[in-house]
């Protein structure tokens, strides 16, 4: 499955937009790309397994609120962060 990355964390996977990999659910997911960019899965969840109030995972176009999400070889995930500031 494709999964699309912010470009505001692209520093962590040396500038790709996009990464290739299969899991079984958003959770796995997420660990399977810390494995690859270190780091990364901390950007996007928090210390309690729970997606961060400023990230939104979508897949296929709809918004996923759970972590435990099935996931199937041809979905297609996005990654978003909100901006903040002043």
């Amino acid at each position: 499955m494709k999964i699309r990355i912010p470009s505001m964390l692209t520093s962590y996977t040396g500038g790709n937009k996009s990464v290739e990999l299969e899991a079984d659910t958003i959770l796995l997911l997420m660990e399977k790309l810390d494995v690859l960019f270190p780091g990364i899965k901390f950007r996007f969840i928090n210390e309690n397994n729970e997606i961060r109030d400023h990230m939104k995972i979508y897949i296929n176009g709809l918004i996923v609120s759970t972590l435990d999400k099935k996931l199937e070889s041809e979905d297609e995930i996005f990654i978003t962060q909100a901006l903040s500031g002043g």
